[in-house]
């Protein structure tokens, strides 16, 4: 027993750190319904263990190392934040290290555990251990999420053990995990298309079948969060997904006919993921609001859900969300914005500005905070300093981060780590192209960068890709570094077979 666990540790030693980059997976969805400070000395405790574990192992037996651009630059990532730490604590005489320790540590784990881990992974030739655990979470996930959605049907809410419910929230119609709709709708969201994502993966029919079963389970409980972002990026993502498999089905066939083919499914796929929310939609308004609403409200309830108009249940487009809600957040939670009355001169701005919920105000805002001054551009203000800032620039309107990933690296950390993520973010592109271009990747290896696009997507209206303990950033990273690898992989693959190719007898 003994022998056969150094054996697995000394072939492959990022094993600690996959077990410490776990648990702090599940600790950011937990935190929702645990109290994060029991958790934390665990987290902290296996952290430590994984790097000197780790460490150990590369010092004994000296396993080959294969860096690559991107190690080296989300290196530059966290030592831009260490220098950013180290100059507001200089110029606000703050411990601001102190003030910045959860994101240090988040962000550590996000740079230096889960993306080499992708590229570990990446390197592999079999997947079976980590299919079997997507299985078995999102397995475990989805019945949780089925029980939400029925108790949420029978209008039971379901207290947790940090105190609070998970519920339908009153004022703005939407589910609520214990934390903001849009949080819930980000991790609702992942579950749903990696769930899709194993269903392409597995070989298997029941297999393929139950985690059909579990993206529908998952995507119910997405259409509930009625988060704009998170839904509207998953049908992106649906949509990617089916272009990509109907694109490799049948490579026999000329090119223009499998592009013409791919983009009619992707189009249906679309369609039917927006029929789907209008049913789920709908289906809660008849059973559950109507019959709690008074008849005039349920009348108009029953007109807007027939149309399919969702958003126009609330009034949040406009900003009628209720401060008692807010001000019951965590404020890293706090990612519903009130679309106050915008100060931007002319009818388009303000009608953007109220269609994006105020998030035009706070870009406004986030840009003027980060070209402000010398320091503000090279070394930001912290992450811990992104909303003061943001509440001085829009005159203590807004008490929020920017709601744009972009925005929010180059506040947090200044201009060098914002090119330095904007970097990362090309070699991804160029070696999706290569993969594309080989014609002989897997498929699931040409949906990984589909996941890692969506990601992206979603957050060009939110920042939930570093700092602050969200589940999307861990699986960017991850896909990020399997990216960074699997084509290396897939290239040198694809020489071995033309190398066997030409060693057989014509």
């Amino acid at each position: 027993m003994n022998r056969s666990l150094f054996t697995q540790l000394k072939k492959h030693p990022a094993i600690p750190m996959a077990i410490a980059a776990v648990f702090h997976a599940f600790m950011s969805v937990l935190r929702y319904f645990f109290d994060q400070a029991y958790m934390l000395p665990v987290g902290y405790a296996l952290t430590s263990a994984a790097i000197i574990i780790t460490a150990f192992l590369l010092v004994r037996y000296r396993p080959a190392l294969h860096l690559r651009p991107g190690h080296f630059l989300t290196l530059f990532l966290m030592l831009g934040f260490i220098v950013s730490c180290a100059v507001a604590t200089s110029i606000s005489k703050m411990d601001m290290f102190h003030q910045n320790r959860l994101y240090l540590y988040d962000t550590f784990m996000t740079l230096m555990f889960f993306y080499p881990l992708g590229h570990c992974v990446g390197r592999l030739k079999r997947h079976f251990h980590l299919r079997v655990f997507l299985h078995i979470v999102l397995t475990a996930w989805s019945l949780f999420m089925l029980f939400v959605v029925i108790r949420i049907f029978q209008v039971r809410p379901i207290p947790v053990p940090l105190g609070g419910y998970i519920y339908m929230n009153n004022d703005l119609h939407s589910l609520c995990l214990n934390c903001n709709p849009n949080t819930t709708g980000l991790i609702q969201m992942i579950f749903f298309l990696l769930a899709l994502f194993l269903a392409v993966w597995d070989k298997y029919p029941p297999l393929r079948f139950l985690c059909l079963c579990m993206a529908l389970v998952n995507y119910a409980a997405l259409v509930l969060s009625d988060s704009r972002t998170s839904i509207t990026a998953s049908v992106l993502g649906v949509s990617l997904m089916t272009f990509v498999v109907l694109l490799t089905i049948r490579p026999s066939l000329p090119l223009r006919y499998r592009l013409l083919y791919s983009a009619v499914g992707a189009a249906i796929a679309v369609v039917l993921c927006l029929l789907m929310r209008n049913a789920i939609s709908y289906l809660y308004e008849v059973l559950v609001r109507i019959p709690n609403t008074s008849p005039i409200a349920a009348a108009d309830s029953l007109m807007r859900a027939a149309a399919g108009d969702m958003r126009g249940r609330t009034s949040a487009l406009v900003g009628d969300v209720r401060g008692s809600f807010r001000s019951a957040l965590p404020p890293e939670q706090a990612f519903v914005l009130s679309g106050q009355a915008s100060t931007l001169n002319g009818s388009l701005d303000i009608l953007l500005n109220r269609l994006l919920t105020g998030r035009l105000t706070i870009w406004t805002a986030a840009f003027k905070t980060m070209t402000s001054s010398p320091r503000n551009l090279l070394a930001g203000v912290t992450p811990a300093g992104v909303r003061a800032a943001i509440y001085e620039q829009t005159a203590g309107r807004f008490n929020m981060y920017t709601h744009n990933q972009f925005l929010e690296i180059g506040v947090s950390l200044g201009l060098p780590c914002l090119i330095a993520f904007f970097a990362s973010l090309v070699l991804d592109i160029i070696y999706a192209v290569r993969l594309f271009r080989l014609g002989t990747a897997r498929r699931t290896a040409l949906l990984v960068p589909m996941l890692a696009a969506v990601l992206i997507l979603a957050n060009m209206t939110e920042a939930t890709l570093l700092f602050y303990q969200f589940p999307s950033a861990y699986l960017f990273f991850f896909l990020s570094g399997w990216l960074g690898e699997k084509w290396i992989y897939e290239q040198k693959r694809l020489r071995r077979l033309q190398e066997k190719a030409a060693e057989q007898p014509q």
